[in-house]
């Protein structure tokens, strides 16, 4: 899994988002348990679980609608979890809704 990533959507408006999951030697790798969701900005709090899909081997889409979710102009943490080689794994990124005219 790579490092965190920053994304801007508008509100009333979505976005996808897609995590490749990978092992210590960077090769592309099934995982398991896979979760995720919708932060506050502190991290602390679980406001929304996304839907998750597999698109191939390592390599998963969930697609944030801000209307959907009810997210109005701030930011958020996405945080994607799993298990992959049998251990723990998250990825926390950070999603900027921005007010559209």
């Amino acid at each position: 899994m790579s490092r965190s990533n920053n994304f801007t959507v508008f509100t009333g408006s979505s976005i996808p988002i897609r995590w490749i999951t990978t092992d210590d030697t960077k090769s592309v790798i099934e995982a398991y348990s896979i979760r995720a969701s919708i932060l506050d900005k502190a991290g602390e709090n679980e406001l929304a679980l996304l839907s998750v899909e597999r698109e191939t081997v390592g390599l998963y889409k969930s697609t944030i609608d801000t209307t959907a979710l009810s997210l109005n102009k701030g930011i958020y943490v996405i945080q994607f979890a799993c298990v992959i080689n049998g251990y723990n794994r998250i990825l926390r990124d950070f999603l900027n809704v921005k007010f559209t005219f």
